[in-house]
């Protein structure tokens, strides 16, 4: 990350500012406060921008977002390692839904909003 150009940080700063995005309904969700506290592992399936992959990682959880689309992988792991984000207990895959059972994983809570 020490090695990030000076305009990449300059993006990634302006991503900040206006981060989940300019959409009122967006930005007033209320849904990260009905996430369970403390160690708990979350799947947030279809995990688009990853706001609720990191609402539920900064409640404490454990969290994996899956998603289809290898440049959004690409771009949540970028900023949410910019913001600071344990990268243990904050990942992005790239993962059909129907494939889940390919992770051979449990989790104790589900993230799917906006998906289906």
């Amino acid at each position: 990350m020490n090695s990030m150009s000076v305009r990449d940080r300059l993006r990634l700063w302006g991503k900040r500012l206006l981060f989940p995005g300019l959409d009122l309904h967006t930005r007033c969700r209320r849904l990260p406060n009905f996430f369970h506290k403390g160690a708990v592992s979350t799947l947030d399936a279809g995990c688009g921008n990853g706001a609720l992959s990191y609402a539920a990682h900064q409640r404490g959880n454990s969290v994996l977002g899956v998603t289809m689309e290898a440049d959004q992988v690409r771009k949540d792991s970028e900023y949410f390692s910019f913001l600071g984000a344990d990268p243990d207990r904050l990942r992005f895959e790239i993962l059909n839904l129907y494939d889940l059972p390919k992770l051979n994983m449990k989790f104790d809570q589900l993230i799917c909003s906006e998906t289906l």
